[in-house]
């Protein structure tokens, strides 16, 4: 039986980030697979032990991770689009003449919908050219598919939403709908937040006498930064949240905001959603093909929009939408057995050659 490998080189970032959760989700709920640390930020890789056990393998050389792709069986190698993974799959594949069947799960971080800076345009040729060496590329959602095909003109095998733990993140009794609590989302590091944006929507929040809470949650630099511009009972960071943490707080609050105009997919989106919370986004991307497929949320086209509908919306309002909010879509779509099951249905249609999934150069 084929092996399935989720290889992260040189992390230095704690297993429930952003972009880091899908392999640990992928790996936790799938059987004969393995996280695969290369050369990991020192003593992190004790965070995901406890996270994955036996299921992590940690290698400090490239000698040590040849010699065990060496082994005579057949391994499913996953990585991500990020430049470094693909620089150093591209370095794998030299050394290892073929021992194993790459495949690269496109999570295309790497973009921006506003007008690209030189260096974001440099960076996104080089990973265009590295991506069209490889055959096997899977898009984490329709929206990451249509952009990985119309931007860097290669065609994905299909796409597969990231697991989201549905036994963890699911409607709770807790939901208390007469109390306004909102949570923003100020994305990942690498995420497209307009901090101009975040600050009014803060602003307009905080003025609102019926808006009890405003929990941060995302990049913690920009949490501390927001806090000490505009000090209030009402601002509360959540950083470094458990699952279960996250869970309680998406079931209290009313409405969760996610300004990202870049988030081909949106881990906060959806479990959010998962949890019967709407959630306000922008019509973009990942979270409006999550919105729109679960009716969970407002979708807008504007900053103005935006501003607006955070500074109005009511707890009427809300409910209404939670009623509508389809549930059994979520966990069809989104739970560790169906992102699985998709992706192992990816899995034979690459075959058992291996010479077929190298690009001839």
């Amino acid at each position: 039986m084929a092996l399935l490998l989720f290889l992260l080189p040189y992390t230095n970032k704690l297993p429930y980030s952003g972009p880091l959760r899908p392999f640990v989700n992928f790996v936790k709920y799938s059987k004969e697979s393995v996280l695969v640390l290369y050369k990991p930020q020192s003593h992190i890789d004790a965070q995901y032990r406890k996270y994955l056990e036996n299921k992590l393998l940690v290698f400090n050389n490239i000698a040590s991770l040849i010699n065990f792709l060496s082994k005579p069986r057949e391994y499913f190698l996953f990585i991500t689009d990020w430049y470094r993974a693909l620089l150093f799959l591209k370095k794998l594949k030299f050394l290892c003449k073929e021992k194993f069947i790459p495949i690269i799960y496109a999570e295309v971080y790497h973009g921006t919908l506003n007008p690209m800076s030189m260096r974001s345009k440099v960076l996104f040729t080089l990973i265009s050219r590295l991506l069209r060496e490889f055959n096997n590329i899977v898009a984490n959602s329709m929206a990451g598919f249509k952009f990985l095909v119309e931007y860097y003109k290669v065609l994905p095998l299909g796409h597969v939403y990231p697991p989201v733990n549905t036994a963890i993140f699911n409607p709770s009794k807790i939901n208390r709908v007469d109390r306004f609590k909102v949570l923003l989302y100020l994305g990942s590091i690498r995420a497209d937040t307009d901090l101009k944006l975040v600050r009014k929507i803060i602003n307009v929040l905080l003025v609102r006498r019926d808006v009890e809470e405003v929990c941060l949650l995302g990049n913690k630099l920009l949490q501390l930064r927001l806090i000490s511009e505009a000090p209030s009972r009402k601002l509360h960071p959540l950083i470094d949240v458990s699952d279960e943490m996250l869970a309680k707080v998406y079931s209290e609050v009313s409405l969760t905001i996610c300004p990202q105009r870049w988030e081909p997919y949106g881990y906060v989106v959806a479990e959010s959603i998962a949890c019967r919370t709407p959630v306000l986004a922008f019509n973009s991307m990942g979270p409006k093909e999550l919105v729109s497929l679960t009716k969970c949320g407002i979708l807008v086209n504007s900053e103005k929009e935006m501003i607006n509908t955070a500074s109005r919306i009511d707890l009427d309002s809300i409910k209404e939408i939670r009623e509508k909010c389809r549930i059994d879509t979520v966990r069809k779509l989104f739970s560790p057995w169906a992102s699985v099951n998709k992706l192992m249905a990816l899995v034979p249609k690459l075959g058992h050659s291996h010479e077929s999934h190298w690009r001839k150069q």
